[in-house]
């Protein structure tokens, strides 16, 4: 029975091994890092494709995203802080009521500032467009923020 025990024992480290190799070598060659995956087209493709941008149209295009860049990133940064403020109250005990309505408004506090900044950066990507581009941006553009900003949820549907 002791010899029997052994090579089941064997048998699955040698499994555990195989499909661990098997593993990492599917999310390394199939998922490299750096590369996220998209679900679709950006919105610098629906710029370009959909409402046709010109060179020149598309050369603000770059030097926005530069700039909308630099706005969002310390918005996101504070986010994620206060989002790790508010989780880590878990930790600690006896934590009041005040205070982790105070954690939740800074949270909100901080979404809105992001939201804000995201609505002046679509703004200004409006102000991009020719009169004839703007109709189908201002149809679209709910639509592609709705997706960006809640990916998981499926976008409305016109009746």
């Amino acid at each position: 029975m002791n010899n029997r025990t052994n090579r089941m024992l064997i048998f699955l480290v040698v499994f555990l091994l195989l499909t661990n190799i098997g593993v990492l070598v599917y999310f390394t060659a199939y998922h490299p890092a750096g590369k996220p995956e998209r679900k679709g087209p950006g919105i610098t493709a629906f710029l370009q494709n959909d409402l046709a941008f010109s060179k020149e149209q598309m050369a603000s295009l770059d030097s926005l995203k530069k700039q909308h860049r630099q706005a969002m990133k310390p918005l996101f940064d504070e986010l994620g802080r206060s989002k790790d403020s508010f989780y880590a109250l878990i930790g600690k005990p006896g934590i009041s009521d005040t205070a982790l309505q105070a954690a939740a408004a800074r949270i909100g506090q901080n979404q809105s500032a992001l939201d804000l900044q995201f609505y002046k950066n679509f703004s200004t990507l409006r102000n991009l467009c020719t009169p004839a581009q703007l109709p189908k941006f201002d149809s679209v553009m709910p639509v592609l923020a709705a997706k960006m900003m809640q990916p998981w949820k499926k976008p409305p549907t016109k009746n």
